[in-house]
């Protein structure tokens, strides 16, 4: 009985080794496997251009505040701040200052007339002399010539404003931030002659350098005396901005005109092709 249990167990083991044996010259054949080539993605980069403005950024807090003495982020002011923003502005449909301020914690309207065309502002039980219009403070009273359309946010300062502002009251002050925007535009023709009769094109490009967007700028452009548009102006814009039109004008007419509106540092490019006259004494 001793000696078959042997025998099978030396079967198996003599099985095994060949198993192995076998093992080995398939990996020595087959040789060890390729690592895989190195690949270096490419770089990527982030920038941010939305600069201070609230206007398109689809949020309800802002990046920076201009009620202090300097541009400082909602962190950095040493005192309670909020900030109605564009964006809360669009979405709760206000159309007056007062109604915006009612957002703010702390802050109570008092009408004085049925219409709150009228209002006073207090703040910790102090009377608000005064709110600030792009930093600049303006007397309170009558608010129904502020049209909130032209703001980009409103920001409430709780507590004495003179830490940061000079002298004002001790409850805290309102500053209305208007839109504010840097446009240029230059002409480029690509020629320094022109010949009577023969035909050319000229570029506008309109740009916007910020910080905030601006919406329905009007950009016109008289042809000069014996050239006439050939065929209908176009304009195409960067991503994110808009021409009022894609193109317009007919052959024959003698100027430009349509609106834009561009983001920060969005452009419009406005392509104008031109014949001139044949007649000298157009000129």
């Amino acid at each position: 009985m001793r000696t078959q249990s042997t025998t099978v167990a030396a079967a198996v083991l003599a099985a095994m080794a060949a198993t192995t044996t076998a093992l080995t010259t398939a990996h020595a054949q087959t040789g060890a496997p390729a690592s895989p080539a190195t690949q270096a993605l490419p770089e990527v980069r982030v920038t941010d251009d939305q600069g201070a403005a609230t206007e398109n950024s689809g949020q309800y807090t802002a990046r920076e505040l201009s009620v202090g003495k300097m541009p400082l982020a909602p962190r950095e002011t040493p005192q309670s701040v909020s900030v109605i923003t564009r964006q809360q502005l669009d979405d709760r449909n206000l159309s007056k200052v007062e109604d915006a301020v009612k957002l703010s914690t702390g802050i109570t309207v008092t009408r004085f007339d049925g219409s709150g065309n009228y209002n006073s502002f207090q703040a910790r039980g102090f009377d608000l002399g005064s709110i600030q219009l792009d930093g600049v403070p303006i007397p309170q009273g009558n608010y129904s010539t502020l049209d909130i359309a032209v703001y980009d946010r409103i920001e409430v300062l709780r507590g004495p404003a003179g830490l940061l502002q000079g002298a004002s009251e001790p409850g805290g002050t309102v500053n209305v931030r208007t839109r504010q925007a840097e446009l240029s535009i230059s002409k480029s023709d690509g020629s320094a002659t022109y010949t009577p009769g023969g035909s050319a094109s000229y570029v506008l490009t309109v740009s916007n350098a910020g910080p905030d967007a601006v919406t329905a700028a009007q950009v016109s452009d008289t042809l000069p005396a014996g050239a006439t548009l050939s065929a209908p102006w176009t304009c195409s814009a960067s991503a994110g901005s808009t021409c009022s039109a894609a193109s317009g004008g007919a052959a024959g007419g003698t100027s430009v005109s349509l609106g834009v509106n561009l983001i920060n540092g969005g452009q419009a490019t406005i392509t104008v092709p031109v014949s001139f006259s044949a007649d000298p004494g157009a000129y």
